[in-house]
């Protein structure tokens, strides 16, 4: 019945104050969306405690959506958002694998201002050895890459200054895979192979920006090299 929703995988845990702050946000910068970190931890680490970062802050829908898939306090999963009913009923989650990857940029590009905040503590996302996106390769894993095809489309029509973010979302992708996906080394190697001459041919330019972080720059540089040494 209310004006905003929020997502809670269900075996997840959240704090006292996870609304309140979600909330918060919003109302403090009026805002459309609000972000917080989540805290990722093994089923055994939930008591950890993580110190803020960044303070709170709003960035406009161009900003937010470089923020959440390149830069590292927030990312682009159903969880941890506030977001107002309205735009979640205009673009609503697509069926398969990756549904919030396949949205979260038309929710923030649906904004005129996402709030973002660094409450790491307020939300614990459980990895566990036996989820969806951390098991054995198989053929639905490859939809990640339909998805960044998906987005990099839409960015290019509507937001072609941002295309430099695509080229980072598709080594969100291969990264994923490569490093949580068991899988023989056959498609390993070929999955590296065939996103590798993306890289190479933004490499230099993605390693010259200031806005983005130091880890992807060594990332696009590693995935332009060969498999074995990755």
């Amino acid at each position: 019945q209310g004006s905003w929703v929020t997502f809670v995988d269900s075996d997840d845990y959240v704090s006292e104050t996870y609304l309140a702050d979600l909330l918060h946000l919003v109302e403090a910068f009026d805002a459309d969306m609000a972000i917080i970190s989540v805290q990722r931890c093994s089923e055994k680490q939930t008591e950890t405690v993580h110190s803020t970062r960044v303070e709170d802050h709003c960035l406009d829908a161009t900003e937010a959506f470089r923020e959440v898939y390149t830069g590292g306090i927030v990312n682009w999963s159903g969880c941890g958002k506030l977001i107002r009913k309205c735009v979640l009923k205009e673009f609503p989650f697509p069926d398969g694998y990756y549904e919030d990857s396949a949205s979260a940029y038309l929710h923030i590009f649906a904004c005129n201002k996402v709030a973002i905040g660094d409450y790491s503590n307020d939300y614990k996302y459980i990895r566990r050895q036996d989820s969806i996106t951390a098991s054995r390769l198989r053929q639905e894993h490859y939809r990640i890459f339909s998805v960044c095809g998906e987005i990099r489309s839409y960015v290019l029509t509507h937001y072609p200054q941002m295309e430099y973010v695509t080229i980072l979302v598709y080594q969100n992708a291969v990264l994923q895979l490569l490093t949580r996906i068991q899988m023989p080394w056959n498609c390993y190697r070929s999955i590296f192979l065939k996103y590798r001459g993306m890289f190479r041919r933004n490499c230099l330019a993605i390693i010259k920006r200031h806005d983005v972080r130091l880890a992807s720059k060594y990332y696009i540089l590693m995935l332009s090299t060969v498999p074995c040494l990755f």
